[in-house]
């Protein structure tokens, strides 16, 4: 009986090993079989939604890749060329080839987006209308643009010219230069359709009489004049260096009446030539009779003091005493023009 159990046992277990490897044989065979198949499904899945009829854009009528429709559509090759849509054969198309090259585009040069405001110049004019120079002394000839609002602004291109050359010449950059004795009328013209001028007189003469007008107040002032010289000796002098006649200077009064000829000149006397009037200034010569002695220094101290108003009131005369290089009338202008009436100094005029 015990063998017949150990016989059974053994068979079951045969039979189990034997149930095994048919199932491992089958799986080995299977499996290569199932890998195959699930590599192939994707591929064929989606070949078959390309192709799809509800989801094709060529085939469905209703896509979005309508190529009568769109005309940006990547699958409609037709869509390029479409006469309907190719905005290079498109004459309403934005990208108008037409339109790239139109001279009245927002690039053509005429229509700048500059809105800076043009400057309309009306006038230009010379700051100092007579300028006075020594034989090959030179100077440059300041000019101001006006505007119709009149502001002064940015002066144009000039163009200078000299009407008698051979007295005083001019440059492009409107510098004189004075050779000889004589007078000489400088234009300034602008360099363009406008033509807008100006003129100014530059008189050449050695004469020791200085004849300057003072930037910024406009003042007139003739000085140079030795002390106690007459009248008529000025007259003469300018005259003959300045080539003009006699008649085209005169004397007058700081009140403007006339003085005769053998008058000294003074400080605060008018000199007047061919209409321009020059304020004369003899330098120490503070209360204007002419001559330096102690009664100018005393005009001076006055002044300091506070005892006068001549030099307050009178113009020339502080200047006749502001003859030091220090701006000013002190107590050493008045200490110096004692000393100058001793001998121990010089004043130059």
């Amino acid at each position: 009986m015990k063998n017949k159990t150990e016989i059974s046992f053994t068979r079951i277990i045969i039979a189990l090993v034997a149930l095994t490897a048919v199932v491992c044989l089958i799986f080995a065979v299977s499996a290569p079989l199932m890998r195959a198949h699930a590599e192939e499904t994707p591929s064929e899945s989606g070949e078959q939604s390309d192709t799809d009829p509800e989801t094709d854009p060529e085939t469905d009528p209703d896509s979005e890749t309508d190529p009568e429709t769109d005309p940006d559509s990547e699958t409609d090759p037709s869509s390029d060329t479409d006469p309907e849509t190719d905005p290079d054969t498109d004459p309403d198309s934005d990208t108008d080839p037409d339109t790239d090259t139109d001279p009245d585009t927002d690039t053509d040069p005429d229509t700048d987006t500059d809105t800076t405001p043009v400057v309309e110049i009306t006038e230009i004019r010379f700051a100092i209308d007579t300028i006075r120079l020594k034989t090959n002394e030179t100077a440059k000839l300041v000019i101001r643009a006006i505007t119709e609002g009149g502001e002064e602004t940015e002066l144009p291109a000039l163009v200078f010219t000299s009407n008698n050359e051979e007295a005083v010449t001019v440059d492009a950059e409107g510098n004189v230069t004075a050779l000889k004795n004589g007078r000489a009328e400088i234009t300034a013209k602008t360099d363009d359709e406008k033509e807008l001028s100006c003129s100014c007189t530059v008189i050449v003469s050695n004469n020791s009489v200085s004849l300057r007008t003072v930037e910024g107040t406009g003042e007139r002032i003739a000085t140079g004049f030795n002390p106690g010289v007459t009248v008529e000796q000025v007259i003469s002098d300018l005259a003959a260096a300045e080539e003009i006649s006699e008649e085209l200077i005169s004397v007058t009064s700081f009140t403007g009446t006339a003085v005769k000829p053998a008058d000294r000149m003074a400080t605060g006397m008018n000199l007047i030539i061919d209409g321009i009037s020059y304020m004369v200034v003899i330098y120490g010569d503070t209360d204007g009779n002419g001559i330096i002695n102690s009664r100018d220094t005393k005009a001076i101290l006055d002044y300091l003091t506070g005892a006068s108003r001549l030099l307050d009131t009178n113009r020339a005369n502080y200047l006749a005493a502001e003859f030091l290089d220090s701006a000013g009338v002190t107590l050493e202008n008045a200490l110096y023009l004692q000393r100058y009436i001793y001998g121990f100094e010089t004043i130059t005029q």
